[in-house]
């Protein structure tokens, strides 16, 4: 068998061999995979096997795809700031990010209070902290505990129009979540 030390896939080069292993298949011995250690053209290190490097599968130690997402991500909020009225470019300010840390401590407590539950369909699950008047336009309410609730993915996609988070959510939603935060304090 030719060892592939030197050949070059997409941004890969092959340094060396760096284990094989025996394949089983069925309880019987079937040949050998070979694992090379490839030197990426961002200077990462990374151990691929043999045929996803002939075969083209893996052609980059993965910064390929963390360049295309973020590069996609830059477009979309670029996108949405014009969508919204502001200059592309716009970036958070220092008092957002320190507000937006300051969250996170908060954003705990609510999930305890809330019982690590949605309050609208009672499901666990990937939970969101929901600002019941929104981040950007009530900044005062921002940390008030009776304007946040907790809930689940698909419940939060829908509260927000099917998934729109920066638009305002559903008015009969809102007020019916303001419901319960209210009998959340008056049974405590």
């Amino acid at each position: 068998m030719k060892l592939l030390t030197g050949n070059t896939y997409g941004r890969l080069t092959v340094i060396a061999l760096e284990r094989k292993e025996q394949r089983i298949i069925k309880g019987r011995k079937q040949g050998f995979i070979y694992h090379y250690a490839c030197s990426c053209e961002c200077g990462e290190v990374t151990t691929v096997a043999m045929n996803h490097l002939k075969t083209g599968k893996t052609i980059s130690c993965g910064c390929i795809r963390k360049e295309t997402s973020t590069e996609a991500l830059e477009a979309w909020t670029r996108e949405y700031r014009v969508s919204q009225g502001h200059d592309a470019d716009t970036q958070l300010t220092e008092q957002n990010r320190l507000d937006r840390a300051l969250f996170k401590p908060l954003s705990k407590e609510i999930l305890q209070r809330d019982n690590f539950t949605c309050v609208w369909c009672n499901s666990g699950g990937r939970l969101n902290v929901h600002h019941i008047e929104k981040w950007t336009s009530s900044k005062e309410k921002r940390f008030e505990k009776t304007n946040l609730v907790t809930l689940c993915g698909p419940c939060h996609y829908k509260i927000h129009n099917d998934g729109r988070y920066h638009t305002e959510p559903q008015p009969h939603m809102s007020i019916l979540l303001r419901g319960y935060v209210k009998e959340m304090e008056d049974n405590s």
